[in-house]
């Protein structure tokens, strides 16, 4: 890290995330690029990674804290030398012992080190009230990031839950994404049997995202995500999906779908 500025530096492992949108329409310059609001004292963007540490705070902890231990002691001095043919006195004292090693209070972490941003709101939309035999039905999703912690799409899986109760074939695919800087190629979607079935649920639909998907830095989001699933007459129930409310006609947020980072629930409640 040497003749690099601290307050600025950004790994390269963040340079992908996509210029995506903020709340309010406007685009969001740079990477990551937290929403500054004038009127109120600025401060470091928290949570930004730089080789496992925190711009804003010390070397991380083994559990991801910010050390708080003081440096190691010095060591002793040299032993003494002997004059008039006496052996030397003996060696000086041993340092102290260091600081302790950081504790607890920084982001959390999954289990394969990937960092947790606390601020994901996932919103739901249903497009297709329809409670009997449709056909053809179409869900929609947004995602949001509150949280000063980049999400990295890369790891982070979304899951609609629903029973298909033999509704065989069935298939689902990525109908549209906003804002369009992420491909459609870059979005993945499939359908996975739960097991044991749950109640409301023995299949859910995974939109999870490639390589080159980028992130969600501050205040960002992705805008739109609609899944179409296809089926034969006479159709879907949906009456019985854990995930379906057709009293939900625009966005909110909504625990029923569910969102995951690295594997690890961070929104919703699965049923």
């Amino acid at each position: 890290m040497a003749g690099c500025d601290r307050q600025i530096v950004v790994r390269c492992s963040l340079e992908h995330f996509s210029d995506l949108h903020r709340l309010d329409g406007t685009p969001s310059v740079g990477i990551v690029q937290p929403h500054k609001d004038e009127s109120q004292p600025q401060h470091p963007a928290q949570g930004v990674l730089v080789d496992r540490r925190l711009i804003d705070g010390g070397d991380a902890g083994p559990d991801g804290g910010a050390a708080t231990g003081g440096a190691v002691g010095s060591s002793g001095g040299a032993p003494g030398s002997g004059s008039g043919g006496r052996s030397g006195g003996s060696g000086g004292r041993v340092g102290g012992s260091g600081g302790a090693p950081g504790t607890g209070g920084g982001p959390l972490m999954t289990d394969g080190g990937v960092l947790i941003p606390s601020g994901v709101h996932v919103q739901y939309r249903c497009t297709q009230a329809q409670a009997m035999n449709a056909t053809s039905v179409g869900i929609d999703f947004a995602v949001q990031n509150m949280d000063p912690i980049p999400l990295d799409l890369t790891t982070f899986t979304l899951r609609y839950w629903l029973t298909l109760s033999g509704e065989a074939p069935v298939t689902v695919a990525l109908e549209q994404i906003q804002p369009s800087v992420i491909q459609k190629t870059d979005v993945k979607v499939s359908m996975k049997t739960v097991d044991p079935p749950r109640t409301g649920a023995d299949t859910y639909i995974e939109v999870g995202f490639g390589p080159n998907a980028g992130g969600i830095g501050y205040m960002g989001q992705l805008s739109q995500i609609t899944v179409r699933m296809q089926g034969n007459y006479p159709g879907f129930t949906q009456t019985n999906d854990y995930s379906f409310d057709s009293t939900v006609t625009s966005f909110k947020d909504y625990k029923k779908v569910t969102a995951y980072v690295d594997g690890t629930l961070i929104w919703g409640t699965e049923p």
